[in-house]
């Protein structure tokens, strides 16, 4: 655990952009059916001070926020994501998701339908 700790600092000291390094995504993934640590969403956090405009940052935090089951926080960071790079069909997604979880069908079905949509249209930017 250690060892993808001080990966995770170097690539935050190196690049910056945390979250839009594909290795800080497989951690992330990586770790859900952990719960994710409380480190690593620090680490998202910081990728965001660091670059308010990483909507993938804004989307890796929701995701932590969505595993930890608090449904309103996934959804003010998948929004804010939608905000930075509304043309991701996954950012729709995943707020689908949340919103599915919430018991709040009717707006999971539209974020799906606009996530299949812009599948449709562009493909997906990830």
């Amino acid at each position: 655990m250690a060892e993808a700790k001080l990966d995770l600092y170097d690539i935050l000291n190196n690049y910056g952009e945390l979250a839009k390094n594909h290795q800080i995504f497989d951690y992330a993934v990586g770790y859900g059916p952990l719960g994710f640590p409380s480190w690593l969403m620090e680490y998202f956090i910081k990728a965001i001070y660091l670059n308010p405009h990483n909507a993938l940052a804004f989307n890796n935090l929701a995701n932590i926020y969505h595993y930890r089951g608090d449904m309103t926080k996934a959804i003010e960071y998948y929004q804010r994501a939608i905000g930075l790079e509304p043309q991701t069909a996954t950012f729709y997604f995943n707020t689908a998701l949340s919103y599915e979880s919430l018991g709040d069908f009717q707006k999971a079905m539209d974020y799906y339908q606009k996530a299949i949509l812009i599948q449709k249209e562009i493909g997906d930017n990830e």
